[in-house]
């Protein structure tokens, strides 16, 4: 019975995720440009390069280090706020993510965030950013866009 036990504990705890709505990204490319967004209501944000930024430095992968502030009302510990993207230039200049939340099913107060890449496209100006399908009239973007 005490082995039972034992095995018990030694099972990893199972893992949750969630979107973290309104958290403050701010973005910081290797040229030293800094720009900042918002996640929406599913943590998605994303990060455009115009075509001087896409352009420079001449490396296919930019580094862009990011910040993160989370919301007021998340009532957990963060245990990272600093995340390291990598955009690659070759497959376009638009990158779309999802920031997460993740939290051991047992009641921790600790948890830690994630950034999930959900599409990365080519666009040709600031117009062509993709717009919420489910709600035209507002024409907002997926999520606040860090615009360099």
């Amino acid at each position: 019975m005490a082995n039972q036990q034992t095995l018990d504990k030694a099972i990893p705890c199972k893992m949750t995720s969630e979107p973290v709505p309104g958290a403050e990204i701010i973005v910081d490319l290797p040229s030293g440009k800094r720009a900042t967004c918002l996640t929406n209501e599913q943590g998605v944000f994303a990060i455009y390069l115009s075509n001087n930024d896409a352009n420079q430095p001449n490396e296919k992968i930019l580094l862009a280090a990011t910040s993160i502030n989370p919301p007021q009302n998340l009532h957990s510990t963060v245990a990272n706020k600093n995340i390291e993207l990598k955009l690659n230039k070759d497959e376009g200049n638009y990158f779309e993510f999802q920031l997460l939340g993740e939290k051991a099913a047992t009641n921790s107060q600790t948890c830690k965030l994630t950034i999930l890449p959900l599409q990365t496209k080519k666009i040709n100006k600031a117009e062509d950013i993709p717009l919420d399908k489910e709600n035209k009239s507002k024409a907002k973007p997926m999520g606040q866009v860090a615009h360099f």
